[in-house]
């Protein structure tokens, strides 16, 4: 980990209107996500189970950007490889930018924005393009796709998506799925 911050002593002392400001890179050849969370937030088998804290709230004084190169990384069920790409923390945000990386032998790449300003209704937005996913791998890994997309249970192959959507969050951090709306284009191989 590299980088640098600014204005932390007026942020740590409370100094009113003081954003914390930071550039950091994170470089790894492995890094456990599992190691980090609290029970509550993933339970086994599932790369999408519901946080039991409540929506996560972001902080809206502090600006951060983080860059990330990390070969491998371990999430609930997931390995996910030669991840890429830039977080950046802003105003009560949390926005991924350019997020590329591999996984259940498909190339990912991300853009999205987590967006807490108004907490009671926490908001997101993603922009994802995938190329070459395993069908079955996709259906055993992410939960919501057999709500979503139940025919996918039934089929074999590989898929190309581009999917964009948006909505807001619940208390469990889980899509409301009456707010979603999006788009997409799957091509099945």
């Amino acid at each position: 980990v590299k980088g640098s911050f600014g204005n932390y002593m007026g942020y740590m002392f409370g100094k009113h209107d003081t954003i914390l400001r930071g550039n950091m890179s994170l470089e790894s050849n492995s890094f456990d996500t599992n190691e980090w969370m609290s029970d509550g937030e993933a339970a086994p088998g599932t790369a999408e189970t519901p946080a039991e804290e409540g929506v996560v709230e972001v902080p809206r004084d502090v600006d951060f950007v983080i860059a990330s190169n990390i070969k491998k990384v371990l999430y609930t069920n997931m390995t996910i490889e030669n991840l890429n790409g830039n977080v950046l923390i802003k105003d009560g945000t949390v926005k991924m930018e350019n997020l590329a990386f591999n996984s259940l032998g498909g190339e990912f790449l991300m853009n999205g924005l987590y967006d807490t300003r108004e907490i009671t209704h926490p908001k997101f937005t993603m922009d994802m393009g995938i190329i070459k996913l395993g069908i079955k791998e996709a259906v055993a890994t992410f939960v919501s796709l057999k709500t979503i997309a139940p025919i996918m249970q039934n089929m074999d192959g590989t898929f190309n998506t581009n999917l964009k959507f948006n909505g807001e969050l619940g208390k469990d951090m889980m899509p409301l799925m009456n707010t979603l709306t999006g788009s997409g284009l799957m091509s099945i191989l």
